[in-house]
């Protein structure tokens, strides 16, 4: 379970990345100079990585918790932060991941 939902969050972090880069990137540069723009990228970020999660109701805090035999009142906050490990992830992808152009 846990290679699986790992492998899930890590294809997940890779395509919110993309989306970003391919959605959110040329729309930006089309904006005037603003450094509001380039702020907004992480965020923007962790938002659609949350929304990814909820849509797809992926929890990597569920078989953790499990595993230590802790009983979940609600898969919720566990979404959440699988949102945003997957919003952030797609960050950290895209500072080691080459870019080509």
């Amino acid at each position: 379970m846990f290679t699986s939902i790992f492998g899930l969050v890590a294809f997940f972090a890779t395509l919110n990345e993309r989306l970003i880069e391919l959605i959110y990137k040329p729309i930006a540069e089309q904006l005037p100079a603003n450094p509001v723009v380039l702020m907004a990228t992480p965020y923007l970020a962790m938002i659609t990585g949350i929304g990814l999660a909820l849509s797809f109701q992926l929890d990597i805090i569920s078989p953790l918790v499990t595993a230590l035999s802790i009983d979940l009142v609600s898969p919720w906050p566990g979404i959440v932060i699988t949102g945003l490990i997957i919003g952030s992830g797609s960050n950290f992808l895209h500072d080691i991941w080459p870019e080509t152009e």
